[in-house]
Parts: structure tokens; sequence; C-alpha cells
């Protein structure tokens, strides 16, 4: 029997039933009174990028606290970039790294002491909420055009400025105003992962063919300093960029990176890209290590630098490193190739919980970059064309 089309695929299956394996699943929610310092810890205990902020509202008159209300999410994308705007982020930036060190560690401090609240205005920008007993009846379809599309799609109820163009999750609420479930992107990826048999020729389809693998990939070098790297990231309005090398992906520096820094924390924006990550991932950047003093006979304990077995194993370690793209900062990059195809791709970013892919040549060189947004609207587009029919 052939597959049925990725329409009907996703017309059939509901959210309500997607939702269920999370019935038992806590949804952490941050209220607006704790600060900035607070709410980064949160999201980077339950190593998040997103939350609902509530909010309880006096009343004027009686001089009591309300019930809790749904406000918005804060998003670290959100938070980096009220960040920078409470800054002379140029002047910074200029500055040399002492100066600029000492400057992000003071500026660091007084915004991690601001509450939520005052930085409503901020926040928002990616996540809506959705009423309880209108998911239940949406379709998997009717989700992925609410992705897409939020400011047209109907039930859709935003928090703090205008939403995105593009919204990566969605919080459900009950009649009591309780969030009871958060859906994302990531969540419809899963499920069509699940299904990926049932996706037809997409299933087979390669990344070169979906013309993932000839994009242009923002980038950045690791000797670039982190606070510009993120002031670089705003200014794009990406949330991740590749650290490159000699034309080599060598690491990611992205939102996911910086969840769990905290107020003492903001001087280490001054260090290199390359050391900022290795420095995160509790390890030494690659382009310090091994590098013997010149002027000593040794190195360490090692034979002296020139023998044959010292070179030898320095060769090794970095042909190792070399097939290993992200080692040289602690990460562990997973990568796709132009011959990858869409199902791989959907067990790559599912498995390892991933918001998005790099696609590298040969040379570990990066062609091409795949996100969960780019994954629903292939999704979308197929449903709507029929060319994922066999």
């Amino acid at each position: 029997m052939a597959p049925p089309s990725v329409r009907s695929l996703l017309v059939n299956a509901k959210i309500g039933d997607m939702l269920k394996r999370k019935e038992n699943l806590k949804v952490v929610c941050i209220r607006d009174s704790v600060t900035v310092e607070a709410a980064l810890a949160t999201l980077a205990k339950h190593k998040i990028l997103s939350a609902p902020v509530l909010s309880k509202p006096t009343d004027e008159v009686a001089g009591q606290e309300g019930a809790l209300e749904c406000l918005c999410f804060v998003d670290i994308n959100d938070v980096l970039r009220a960040f920078l705007q409470s800054v002379d982020a140029q002047s910074i930036k200029a500055a040399k790294m002492l100066a600029k060190m000492r400057t992000l560690e003071e500026k660091g401090a007084d915004f991690c002491a601001r509450t939520l609240r005052e930085l409503s205005d901020s926040l928002g920008s990616d996540g809506g909420f959705l009423f309880e007993g209108r998911i239940a009846r949406m379709t998997i379809l009717e989700l992925v055009h609410t992705f897409m599309d939020p400011q047209n799609s109907k039930g859709v109820q935003a928090g703090g400025h205008p939403r995105a163009n593009v919204v990566h999750r969605l919080a459900v609420f009950n009649k009591a105003g309780d969030v009871t479930s958060v859906v994302s992107q990531s969540d419809v990826v899963r499920f069509l992962s699940e299904r990926a048999d049932d996706l037809g020729s997409l299933a087979v389809a390669t990344v070169g063919s979906l013309g993932w693998a000839n994009r242009a990939v923002k980038s950045v070098s690791p000797d670039t300093a982190a606070f510009d790297a993120m002031l670089q990231m705003s200014q794009q309005k990406v949330s991740a960029l590749a650290v490159v090398q000699n034309g080599k992906l060598m690491g990611n520096f992205s939102a996911s990176q910086l969840r769990s820094i905290m107020s003492e924390h903001f001087g280490s924006l001054a260090l290199p890209v390359g050391e900022f990550l290795a420095l995160e991932h509790g390890t030494e950047y690659a382009g310090y290590r091994g590098q013997p003093e010149t002027s000593s006979p040794t190195y360490g304990s090692s034979p002296i630098p020139e023998s044959p077995a010292t070179q030898w194993a320095r060769d090794t370690e970095q042909r190792a490193l070399e097939q290993q793209p992200g080692a040289d900062v602690g990460q562990a990059l997973v990568c796709v190739k132009a011959e990858s195809t869409f199902r791989e791709v959907l067990d790559l970013l599912t498995s390892n919980r991933l918001h998005r892919l790099y696609a590298v040549d040969e040379q570990l060189q990066p062609i091409g970059l795949v996100t969960c947004t780019d994954v629903l609207k292939m999704v979308l587009q197929e449903a709507e064309t029929g060319r994922g029919e066999d």
C-alpha cells in the first residue's frame, strides 16, 4: 500500500494526541517579579531556551493580588537583546579586552538585578498562547501554519511586543488561566521523525536537493570577542553563528551557550569566542593547547618538540580534531552532508535535541544550514503541492 500524502498525514493527526506524551511533564513558568539572573538560572537548570512568564496583577482598589496571568514568553534571545539595548554596545565593542571586561562585569551586574517586569517591552517576540479547548481540535497542519504565520492565525494570543514572523513555541492554557503544556516546533519534528515512513518521496530527498546545502552561513572567527559576536547575532537577527577558522567549521556560538551566564560571568564575554566556548564546556581552547615554549628544551614531560614521537602525537591529535567539528572548543557538533536525507535530518534533530544542523563538505567547510523552521516550511510546501506523494 502506498503511503499517505504529506497533507493527509498532517490533516489526520491531531495535536491533542501528540501532547498526550507530555501530560506528566511539568511546565516551567517564571514570575515576572523575579530578577533576570534568577530567570536565566531557571532556564539553565532546566536546559531550556524559553519559558512562559506569569504575572499576578494587583487590584488597585482592593489592594489584593489577582489570579496569575500569562504575559508572554521570556526567551534567551530577548534577554540578550535587552542587555545590548541597555548598554553603549558600540563603545564596548571598540574597547580593549580588559576595559571591555570591566565594563561588561559592571553592566552585567546591574542588568541581572533588574526584574522581568522591567524588561516587559523587550520580551515576547517568540511565542504565543493557545486555549486548551482549541488546540485539542487542531491538526498538525494547522499547528504548522500557526508556527509559520502566527499573526494571521486564529486563536493565538500574544504577550509583549508584536510577535516575529515565525514563532517556535506556543503555551497551552486552560479556563483557569493555568499553562498546562507547551508545544514547540521540535515536537512537530519529532512527530515527523516517528512517521517518516509516511512522508513518501520527501523522506529520501537529500539536503542538497532541498536547497539546504547551498546557503550562506552567518559566521564568526574564533578570535572575535564573544560580546562582538553577540552583537552581530542581534544585528543580523539570527540565533546562532558558525565559528569558522581557515574555512572550516570549528564551533557553534548560539543562545544555548549563553543561557547559563550569570552576573559574574558577563566579563567573560570580552574573551575570544573560541576561548569563551571552551571555558563554557570546561575545556581548554585547542587554539592554545599543545603550543610549546620556543625557548624551552622540553615540551612538558614529553621529549623535545622536534622529536619524531612528539610530532607524531601532535599530528595524531590534530587529525582527530579535524574530523570532529567542535572539538577545538569542547563541542561535539552534529552535521549533515549534501547527500544526507530528509529522514536523517529529522532523526538527528530529534535524537540530539537540536534546533539546527550545519551542512558541511568533505573538508568540513560549512555549506548550508538546516533548522526546525526549515523542516516545517518544507513540510508545509509539500502538503500544499502534493509533491510528497509517491
